[in-house]
């Protein structure tokens, strides 16, 4: 009987260390999914600005080609 009652104590001590770290590892991931939901957010606004800059380029790029025409003689078009 008391051999039997050591195997119950020492398989209950273990499933409690085993529940500490289950529980660590619970954190970890909790943790690295909220960092994966951080970076998702900075690279959409990462792409966001990097379109606002590709926009504001283009425009940059068709307001130096209209002001281009307008100084070009008409024989030169």
């Amino acid at each position: 009987m008391r051999e039997g009652t050591k195997e119950v104590e020492s398989g209950a001590t273990l499933a409690d260390q085993q529940a500490v770290r289950l529980d660590a590892i619970s954190n970890v991931v909790r943790q690295s999914a909220e960092l994966v939901q951080e970076i998702s957010l900075a690279s959409k606004q990462q792409v966001r600005g990097t379109e606002g800059v590709a926009h504001r380029h283009a425009d940059i790029r068709a307001s130096r080609g209209r002001r281009h025409k307008a100084h070009v003689a008409p024989w030169q078009r």
